[in-house]
């Protein structure tokens, strides 16, 4: 197994620990930014408990990307600059693609749920949670696939 210079360790912890920070004060504005719009729906919180938990959540998949994305270079292990960097975009790429996948899930059900609503008569509106989005999840696991796509394409060949 590779050994990682505490560099590098420091480097991850500290950059992990930035990005929780970030991730918890900007939650607010990322989650209105990738929820959809839909015609009578209004995202709603009901809790704060909840809507801490929410934040908290979506801090710890932002925050643990730098110390997974560096379990897989020591584990594949990935040690050449360019394939780092190339792993890194792999993380990121499937993060923000899991968000998207999401966003259309609840794009898709917010337009099959206003369809059948505006059969009625009676405009309605429909309130939905915020922390039932789960776009937390989704990155995380979209990280995750991003990490094992990356042990599987860019680990170096071992020399027995």
């Amino acid at each position: 197994m590779m050994k990682q210079t505490r560099k590098t360790v420091f480097f991850a912890v500290l950059l992990s620990i930035a990005l929780f920070a970030l991730g918890f004060f900007t939650f607010d504005n990322f989650i209105f930014l990738v929820l959809p719009k839909a015609e009578g729906v209004s995202y709603v919180v009901t809790d704060l408990d909840r809507e801490l938990w929410t934040a908290l959540s979506f801090s710890l998949a932002i925050g643990l990307m730098p110390i997974l994305v560096l379990v897989t270079w020591v584990l594949a292990p990935i040690v050449r600059g360019n394939k780092k960097c190339a792993s890194i975009m792999i993380v990121l790429i499937g993060m923000v693609l899991a968000v998207f996948v999401r966003k259309q899930m609840l794009s898709s059900y917010f337009t099959g749920v206003s369809k059948n609503f505006s059969l009625t008569p009676d405009k309605i509106d429909i309130g939905y949670l915020i922390d039932q989005t789960n776009f937390e999840y989704y990155m995380f696991l979209g990280g995750c696939m991003g990490c094992l796509i990356s042990y599987f394409l860019l680990r170096e060949k071992r020399i027995q």
